[in-house]
């Protein structure tokens, strides 16, 4: 990723930030899931009731060569980018897993902490276990003492 690219995304991230404070909302969750080779964004939403009515209206310009572009969509766009990281686990293969992640607004908490603006992950993935279990038999078919 070039410099430009992540100067890109910091000011796409910007923008997201500066939308949730305008519109009230403090807490937006992105739901994911995946399985098989597919692994797809499910949902996008505010947590509580706050901003909820204009959350899926809400436009922003990110530069000049793109038009306009729902909050909630660059959000998923966002999130899909976080998705693809090397250090999340792979929840989209084989028996695959789910998630969400939650892009929480700064804020300071009732024993007056402040709390930066922050997306937390959390991924379940789903991981099977097999107890294996050998036999012996004997050129008969007869049951033969383990070795």
């Amino acid at each position: 990723m070039t410099d430009s690219d992540r100067d890109q995304l910091r000011h796409k991230h910007r923008m997201v930030w500066d939308a949730l404070r305008e519109l009230g909302i403090e807490c937006v969750l992105v739901e994911f899931s995946g399985a098989g080779d597919e692994g797809q964004i499910h949902d996008c939403y505010p947590e509580s009731s706050n901003g909820h009515a204009v959350f899926g209206t809400k436009t922003l310009t990110v530069d000049t060569d793109r038009s306009s572009i729902l909050l909630r969509d660059l959000i998923i766009e966002l999130s899909d980018e976080i998705l693809w990281n090397d250090e999340i686990p792979d929840w989209y293969n084989n028996d695959g897993g789910y998630g969400v992640l939650e892009w929480i607004v700064a804020h300071t908490d009732k024993a007056g902490t402040h709390h930066t603006d922050r997306i937390s992950v959390t991924v379940n993935v789903a991981v099977v276990n097999y107890d294996t279990s050998n036999f012996e038999y004997d050129g008969y078919g007869n049951r033969a003492e383990a070795v």
